[in-house]
């Protein structure tokens, strides 16, 4: 190739990339501006590929009720997505650490921290004259919608890193129902963490032949990519969550879900090891 035909095919790669770029970066600023405008900083509940979904890291935002009247609560998530403060993987010497796991009531967006039953505990506990332990903390882990099955692969997957002194496992009655209807959720690898299952259903794995356990794998390193990049660009996150809702929203899915074998629950779904549409 021709010296300067090279200059030129490299000045026009530069251009591109350049431009490409600081459309990239304009875009990036201009949805952070966006959501610091908004009543939220990140999408509050993120997809999942493990657990379906999980609450977004470092956010701050205001949840809005409305029963009787209209009630804006403020809340935040920390580095590990638990609603409440910031807290350290490695606690503080003197300190009695709680995890508490489970649904919306754990959850409980409709009331400041401090006033649900995680916060008036770890008040409670702060209140005791207890010499052996300087500090208590009460970590909330609660997930709208979440069930057992989800405690615990959250638990092994992200939380029990955090040193705990106690887990607290909130239950109700829905949850043997919500487990029995996502059975998928329980297939773990040779370490027990989740196996990644697919949340949607396509036409990849609904007219072909079944798919076998192999298939549906831990994959940690695409996965600590994606999480990466969720917790570091507004702008992929948002393309991230719309790709996830137009999949959700697909007729595809959408048919099938409707079938009576496959109710709300196999949203989080894997292929028998026979053929679905027999």
């Amino acid at each position: 190739m021709p010296a300067s035909i090279s200059k030129k095919f490299k000045f026009i790669f530069a251009t591109v990339f350049i431009v490409l770029f600081a459309c990239l970066a304009v875009a990036e600023i201009g949805i952070r501006i966006y959501h610091l405008t908004s009543d939220r900083q990140r999408f509050i509940w993120l997809p999942d590929e493990f657990l379906g979904y999980v609450h977004s890291s470092n956010n701050q935002f205001k949840h809005h009720y409305t029963e009787n009247e209209r009630i804006t609560v403020d809340h935040r998530t920390n580095a590990f997505g638990l609603l409440g403060e910031e807290v350290k993987e490695k606690k503080d010497e003197g300190t009695f650490r709680i995890l508490v796991l489970g649904d919306s009531f754990t959850e409980a967006m409709q009331v400041p921290g401090e006033k649900n039953f995680c916060g008036k505990l770890q008040s409670l506990l702060t209140g005791l004259s207890y010499k052996k332990y300087k500090k208590f903390e009460v970590l909330n882990a609660g997930v709208s919608g979440y069930s057992p099955l989800n405690y615990y692969l959250s638990y092994k997957r992200d939380f029990a890193r955090l040193q705990t002194d106690m887990v607290l496992v909130q239950l109700f009655a829905n949850d043997v129902f919500e487990d029995n209807t996502s059975t998928a959720k329980s297939l773990l690898d040779e370490r027990g963490l989740p196996l990644n299952t697919h949340r949607y259903f396509t036409k990849k794995y609904w007219q072909h032949g079944p798919v076998a356990r192999e298939d549906f794998n831990s994959d940690p390193v695409s996965y600590r990519v994606r999480r990466f990049l969720t917790d570091h660009s507004r702008l992929f996150e948002y393309f991230y969550v719309k790709f996830y809702n137009m999949q959700n929203a697909s007729e595809l899915h959408q048919k099938i879900i409707r079938l009576d074998q496959y109710g709300t629950g196999y949203q989080f779904f894997i292929l028998e090891p026979y053929c679905v549409k027999c």
